[in-house]
């Protein structure tokens, strides 16, 4: 739901809420300026985020206006981050590099996380909420996340960075909870927490017994 200076908002022709929760705003005048909140909820609890938008003459000397990127010159999303070598602090993610670089080179990637302690704003930069940034301009694709604590999920994102400005996010990582017991044969080795093999060793035959031929009823 969105609320628009604490009340809530009204569609018209000029303010569109989109399927997918999206407000999108069009013909913007003086009016529209105000504080614009979110809430998203379930059965689990709700997220609250606000924002403020400023609408005001393109001649005010006081007031710097940048223009939006192109989003043709903006690179492609990386692929969706991969977790591995879980320890009860770290972990490791690695990704892909979309074939859209858009109109410059990649100068990195920015790496983003979210989880319980986030939402709170707790041990986080500037006390921000939500998804916080952990590192900019990463030159490879791979990055280990450290100080992170035991018995908290996280969640993991990704965006390559070119000239022109920032890509959309990557496709959100699996769920991980750090500090668990991760020396089972699932996240060790080959397996490494992949879901891929996980479901490989689930459906396709490992082992094939051929003729097997019973000994006795206790064998």
């Amino acid at each position: 739901a969105w609320y628009f200076e604490g009340e809530a908002l009204i569609q018209n022709h000029r303010r569109n809420i989109s399927t997918d929760g999206t407000l999108i705003l069009r013909d913007l005048d003086k009016e529209d300026s105000g504080t614009y909140t979110c809430v998203a909820s379930s059965q689990h609890g709700k997220y609250v985020w606000s924002g403020v938008l400023l609408v005001d003459s393109p001649t005010n000397p006081n007031i710097h206006f940048f223009r939006a990127a192109d989003t043709s010159a903006l690179p492609g999303p990386p692929t969706k981050p991969q977790i591995y070598n879980i320890t009860d602090t770290s972990v490791t993610i690695t990704w892909n590099q979309n074939n859209k670089i858009g109109s410059s080179s990649i100068l990195g990637y920015q790496v983003e996380m979210f989880s319980r302690e986030t939402l709170l704003g707790n041990n986080t930069p500037r006390n921000s909420r939500g998804w916080v940034v952990v590192s900019k301009r990463v030159h490879q694709t791979h990055f280990i996340v450290k100080s992170l604590i035991p018995g908290i999920t996280y969640m993991f994102i990704v965006r390559a960075e070119n000239s022109h400005g920032l890509s959309a996010p990557s496709a959100t990582s699996e769920a991980v909870t750090v500090g668990e017991d991760n020396n089972s044969v699932w996240d060790a080795g080959i397996f490494s927490n992949s879901t891929e093999h996980r479901k490989n060793i689930m459906t396709d035959n490992i082992v094939e017994l051929i003729e097997a031929t019973p000994i006795d009823s206790k064998t």
